[in-house]
């Protein structure tokens, strides 16, 4: 079943821009703690769609930005220097 919204929208996980190894292992905390930010609130857009489908209740612009720093604390707490 097709997502409400735009036809052919697709709400997948898989990056299409993957990192190498190599840059992941030199990132910084702080680059880190922004690429996963943007990444999960890029992958949370459905959240505001089903806002305006009437679906949640509340601001879904708020609440992607609550899944984005959730996902960036469990990060952080992960973290190995």
């Amino acid at each position: 079943m097709r997502p409400a919204g735009n036809p052919g929208t697709s709400y997948t996980t898989q990056s299409e821009d993957k990192m190498d190894s190599e840059k992941l292992r030199e990132m910084t905390l702080s680059d880190a703690e922004n690429a996963i930010s943007k990444s999960v609130y890029a992958a949370t857009r459905m959240v505001e769609e089903l806002e305006y489908a009437g679906r949640i209740r509340g601001n879904g612009h708020h609440l992607r930005q609550e899944i984005s720093e959730f996902a960036v604390k469990l990060m952080r707490e992960r973290w190995e220097d």
